[in-house]
């Protein structure tokens, strides 16, 4: 049971609380659609599976997390508004302050359009993303610790070739 689906959204039944049928459909409806993404979309099982999607975790928990983390760093979980969408909670610097800020990101389905962009291939090519957060457990308490990104996601980075198979340049910008 998630408290997001408590009466008052305040906190978790007591033990003898009846959960409805209404209650119980709002859940599925939110939690289905990123359960499924996590099983069938490539890679998607894996990174949930080494802790590297941090999963049903809020906005405000992901504020927590990266409270004290350096810009740069980032973690995955899935979206409370958006069922089945994921969000990337990223430290960055503040344009104005230059303080370290906390900002939030839903995935759009262009930025991991089909079979050929992946996740990963997404994050990968984001150059202010360079540490993800993996969440782990030891004793029922969570433990969040930061990767190198390339480190930990290049094995699910798409393996391309630039040489283009018709032997032309691919830019004009080629300088001799």
């Amino acid at each position: 049971y998630h408290i997001k689906f408590a009466h008052d959204g305040s906190s978790a039944p007591a033990k003898d609380t009846m959960i409805t049928e209404k209650q119980v459909e709002k859940f599925w409806a939110w939690f289905g659609p990123g359960l499924q993404r996590i099983r069938y979309q490539r890679h998607l099982c894996s990174l949930w599976e080494r802790g590297l999607i941090c999963g049903f975790i809020s906005r405000s928990e992901a504020d927590k997390v990266l409270i004290n983390a350096t810009p740069g760093t980032f973690l995955i979980r899935l979206s409370e508004r958006c069922p089945g969408q994921f969000a990337i909670a990223y430290v960055c610097q503040d344009a104005q302050t230059s303080e370290p800020k906390i900002r939030h990101y839903l995935v759009q389905p262009d930025d991991v359009f089909g079979a050929k962009k992946t996740l990963p291939d997404f994050l990968g090519q984001a150059r202010n993303f360079t540490h993800l957060v993996q969440i782990t457990t030891c004793n029922d308490k969570r433990i969040y610790r930061q990767c190198d990104k390339n480190a930990t996601l290049g094995e699910f980075y798409a393996k391309r070739s630039f040489e283009n198979p018709f032997g032309y340049d691919d830019s004009l910008m080629h300088t001799v």
